[in-house]
């Protein structure tokens, strides 16, 4: 018995390939805030998933996480409490975790966090300017998609969408500090890279100048050091169905960017079907996931969330 998944490239059911591992990576959380409905939900799923994979087909998983710790949310947040914003997200990555063992969802095999990667995120960066896929202006760095479909690259290649949908979905992926600064861009379908620093923001330094990361880049960065130069390659990418446009679509563009070869990009991946609450609605619902943990058994919190279903196994 071998397993399938949908591949949300074709939207076709197909068998997963033959191995004895699977390497998969998981976009892990935005660490600002106490954990909600909707990190349980995903990751509870997840966590069946893996569950199968590992208990029922008998495969070895090795499961990354990201932890986003640096971020314009994170930033906002630390200035309101009057903290770094180192301090406030390692608060809330021990929240979060401390909330996933309360589930009984298991830990990843590695986690990865944003900061410590900066030296490849840079690297990253500059190898996709000097492909001729990214430009420099006013102090940021952008992803010319203008210049990635003149060489025969396709994007988006996940979820199609109308423009006008597609360019605020863009300009809110690249977060509230780039939201007046469409003008720097060649094209508005352009997303951030590198964010040139603010004053009084966090900064790393870099030949493009003072700034962090943006926040697609990072997962490109994290599952090409860890999946493919350790383990050579991964099979499945986990995440919500809301982050497929324009997170995913993102990380896809950047790594055939980084390698200037198409279709390298891993074959499978999957997605949860949750719809994602409205960022009113997230706020409200935070804290809720940790009353569910306090006044429901766990199993039920997983047997509610479980008949909801999900989109990744056949």
């Amino acid at each position: 018995m071998q397993p399938t998944a949908k591949n949300s490239f074709t939207n076709v059911i197909e068998k997963l390939p033959e191995s004895d591992i699977y390497r998969v990576y998981i976009c892990g959380p935005t660490v600002y805030n106490s954990s909600h409905l909707g990190h349980a939900r995903t990751y509870i799923t997840f966590d069946v998933i893996r569950r199968i994979l590992e208990q029922v087909f008998q495969k070895t998983v090795v499961y990354q996480m990201n932890i986003t710790d640096i971020d314009d949310k994170i930033i906002t947040r630390s200035n309101e409490q009057g903290i770094s914003s180192e301090q406030l997200a390692r608060k809330y990555e021990a929240d979060f975790f401390a909330d996933m063992d309360n589930l009984n969802i298991m830990r990843p095999t590695v986690v990865t966090r944003v900061t410590e990667c900066m030296p490849a995120i840079i690297h990253f960066v500059q190898t996709i300017i000097d492909n001729g896929y990214g430009y420099m202006s006013n102090g940021s760095v952008y992803f010319d998609t203008q210049a990635f479909s003149a060489k025969g690259f396709q994007y988006p290649q996940l979820r199609y969408i109308t423009q006008e949908s597609q360019l605020e979905q863009l300009i809110a992926g690249d977060g509230i500090s780039m939201k007046n600064r469409v003008d720097e861009k060649k094209s508005p379908n352009d997303f951030a890279l590198w964010k040139g620093a603010k004053p009084g923001e966090p900064f790393w330094e870099s030949p493009f100048g003072q700034g962090r990361p943006g926040w697609h880049i990072e997962c490109s960065v994290m599952s090409n050091n860890v999946l493919v130069n350790e383990f050579n390659g991964f099979e499945l990418h986990l995440g919500g169905k809301d982050l497929q446009f324009p997170h995913h679509a993102n990380e896809v563009a950047q790594l055939e960017a980084f390698y200037n070869k198409q279709h390298i990009y891993h074959r499978q991946a999957g997605f949860s079907t949750r719809t994602p609450p409205s960022r009113h609605e997230a706020h409200r619902v935070h804290g809720q996931h940790q009353a569910s943990c306090q006044e429901s058994l766990r199993r039920q919190l997983r047997l509610l969330h479980r008949f909801h279903g999900h989109s990744l196994f056949a």
